[in-house]
């Protein structure tokens, strides 16, 4: 049994005012508590106030000794730096706490502090090895349990750095296994279970769980055993970006439904933007072509899949162990009803096994105008007026043909052929498997993403908010990488830098407008900062540094036109110099920053922001909420603020995958509202 040290509340007590959406939420959650209910989960976007309402909850509903648990250090801090300026302590400031080393009224750390998991345990290294060896013997790449260790022993010795990377990922699998049967607890590092102890003493009673959409994996599996460890108290669960469980396993998918319930409620953009709780915003889209070189390889790639038809329109005839061409082999597939499993024995039973193929088959065949056999029925007249393009048919037809035709035929040529045809519609985002037609990541839609054409619009884009907003620019440029080896399968198309920040980066650099905005890319490895603003910036480096009782030494190696800036000294970590640049941001010390959505995404704020430009290719409703979030955030310098919300979208529409760039477009707004010319509020790109 736990020794509880009883910490009294005092007059602590909130002393600022909620806006609305906070008292309808915090409303919402007294009713819960009131009816006995413990399990609390809000939904409102970034800089609508979760912190703060959390904080209200806290100290006002609640009254008990709190446990928050953040997903980065940046935001951990937050929380005790609201709590200090927002609410009345009664001098108990000093039970606002970073660490478990004293027991606190709030306790705010990260999730990795309760829930790292051991380093260096046997048990969890001989369970890794065990599965490492069964894997091997099952490939066939060894033949016995001696062999295997010897073949993972001879990895050992040769190339140490593969190894370790790959007992790591079965370790992990160790441990996973072990947190999802009810065994979190023991494999905790020393110091994560030390931390538990000390914050059980405090007695919690609450635990906010901020950004909650994180614990559908290790840490979800983990904090499930850590509330029972705690005695179950009530858990309040805050995010911007509420996860589609549905795309998770059903053991973590169950888990987090359980951990946190229905929402409780949920706080629209739109409804804080009408009560001036955020930045008014507005969604611009730029539309951009790829430039000759691109367009060309996308026309090539066409070509070569027309090719690819023409020659199994119009391959050989029936010839000795050929597979037939496309159209006579479809005909004697409905004429005998066969499938790779063997013939069934009526239409119905044909079509329930392989509809797809049933229906492509029937309208293809009536497109070449040829007769369908006797036992197979005319389509029905909503299928052949359905959106069913001749390439849709086609892809269908080519991955039944190649699969079920050319890689099961005995002749060589066919098997030739079939490679030419995996090869080709690997090219258009199509992978042929084993068992069918998988989307994979396509050359041509990677050309469309990173488009050349896309950095002129970047600097046209820039050009006139420069001119609109003058002085009081403040812009930020977000993309996936800060360099991208996507290009890999377009060589000689793109640049090797295309689609990363530092690409776009460079691209400011090049014109006299964008240049006056003294860029500054900021990524978790990389700072680089344009050569006109070093004389002014680096000395403010320096001073921040002091400021802030760093032991930092600034170094700066001069490029082309910039300067990368690295710091000597442990201390040089994003997450300090993040905070220095963007301070020097706000101030105005730069215009506009550049960076990576894992930097630039959740937790990271600047209010400031009137130009956000995403050039990223992340489609994921929880991601694009987080990133658009970060220009809603009023501004106390500008009560006038509009935030401009850009995307580049690159078009080729005479090219079967020209649209890409478009259809990516679309699945990014489709979870957004905007407001339209008319001043109706729209969801999806409509607005």
């Amino acid at each position: 049994m736990q020794e509880i040290i009883v910490v009294e509340f005092g007059d602590v007590g909130f002393s600022g005012k909620l806006r609305p959406s906070q008292v309808a939420s915090s409303e919402i959650i007294r009713e819960q508590l009131m009816a006995g209910e413990k399990n609390l989960h809000i939904v409102a976007p970034p800089g609508s106030g979760k912190t703060v309402l959390g904080l209200y909850t806290w100290s006002d509903l609640v009254r008990l000794p709190t446990l928050v648990l953040s997903p980065n250090s940046a935001i951990q801090a937050q929380w005790v730096a609201r709590a200090k300026e927002l609410f009345n302590l009664d001098g108990k400031d000093k039970q606002i706490l970073t660490n478990t080393e004293t027991p606190g009224l709030l306790t705010s750390l990260t999730y990795q502090s309760v829930t790292l998991p051991k380093r260096d345990d046997k048990n969890l290294d001989d369970a890794a090895m065990e599965i490492w060896v069964d894997k091997l013997i099952s490939e066939n790449e060894a033949d016995s349990t001696e062999t295997a260790k010897a073949w993972i022993e001879d990895l050992k010795d040769n190339n140490k750095e593969y190894y370790s990377e790959r007992f790591s990922t079965y370790r992990k699998q160790v441990r996973d296994d072990f947190a999802s049967h009810g065994n979190a607890l023991w494999i905790l590092h020393e110091s994560a279970k030390k931390n538990l102890e000390n914050l059980a003493k405090t007695g919690i009673g609450m635990i906010i769980l901020d950004e909650c959409h994180h614990l559908l994996g290790h840490w979800g599996r983990v904090l499930s055993e850590i509330r029972e460890y705690f005695g179950n108290p009530i858990v309040l669960g805050l995010t911007a970006t509420p996860p589609d469980i549905n795309s998770y396993s059903l053991e973590d998918a169950e888990r987090y439904t359980e951990f946190f319930g229905e929402v409780d409620y949920e706080v629209p953009v739109p409804a804080l933007v009408r009560d001036s709780n955020l930045s008014p915003y507005q969604d611009l889209a730029y539309f951009v072509r790829p430039n000759p070189d691109e367009l060309e390889y996308i026309a090539n790639v066409d070509k070569e899949f027309e090719e690819l038809i023409e020659e199994i329109s119009n391959g050989p005839e029936e010839t000795e162990n050929r597979t037939p061409r496309l159209d006579i082999w479809l005909s004697d597939i409905l004429s005998t009803l066969s499938l790779p499993s063997g013939s069934v024995k009526d239409w119905n039973a044909f079509t329930r096994r392989d509809e797809s193929l049933a229906d492509s088959a029937r309208l293809y065949l009536l497109y070449k105008g040829i007769e369908l056999p006797e036992n197979v029925p005319y389509p029905e007249q909503k299928l052949i007026d359905a959106d069913l393009t001749k390439n849709h048919v086609m892809i269908t037809l080519l991955d039944r043909y190649i699969r079920h035709g050319l890689l099961r035929s005995s002749n060589k040529e066919d098997h030739v052929l079939a490679e030419v045809a995996i090869q080709r519609l690997r090219l258009l985002g199509h992978q042929i498997t084993e068992t069918g037609m998988r989307p994979c990541a396509s050359p041509v839609g990677r050309v469309m993403a990173y488009a050349s054409a896309k950095y002129d619009a970047l600097r046209d884009i820039l050009t006139a908010e420069m001119q609109a907003l003058g002085p009081d620019i403040r812009a930020v440029i977000v993309t996936d990488f800060e360099k991208t080896s996507a290009t890999a399968l377009v060589e000689g198309v793109l640049d090797k830098n295309a689609g990363g920040a530092i690409a776009a980066f460079r691209s400011l650099l090049v014109d006299e407008a964008t240049d006056r905005l003294n860029p500054v890319l900021m990524t978790g490895s990389t700072v680089l900062v344009d050569d006109d603003l070093c004389e002014i910036i680096v000395p403010r480096f320096k001073s921040w540094i002091e400021e802030n009782g760093l032991e930092i030494e600034i170094e700066q190696e001069k490029k082309d036109g910039y300067s990368e800036i690295k710091g000597r000294g442990n201390q040089w970590k994003p997450r300090y110099y993040t905070e220095m640049i963007t301070e020097l941001f706000q101030e105005g010390v730069t215009k506009c920053l550049v960076g990576t959505r894992g930097l630039l995404g959740e937790g990271w704020d600047a209010s400031r922001i009137n130009v956000l430009i995403d050039m990223t290719t992340v489609t994921t409703s929880m991601s694009i909420n987080q990133l658009r979030g970060r220009s809603f955030r009023l501004d106390k310098n500008n009560p006038n603020k509009v935030a401009n919300n850009w995307d580049i979208v690159c078009l080729a529409e005479e090219f079967s995958k020209g649209f890409d760039d478009y259809y990516r477009f679309k699945r990014k707004h489709s979870r957004l509202y905007g407001v339209c010319d008319d001043s109706a509020i729209e969801k999806g790109v409509g607005h």
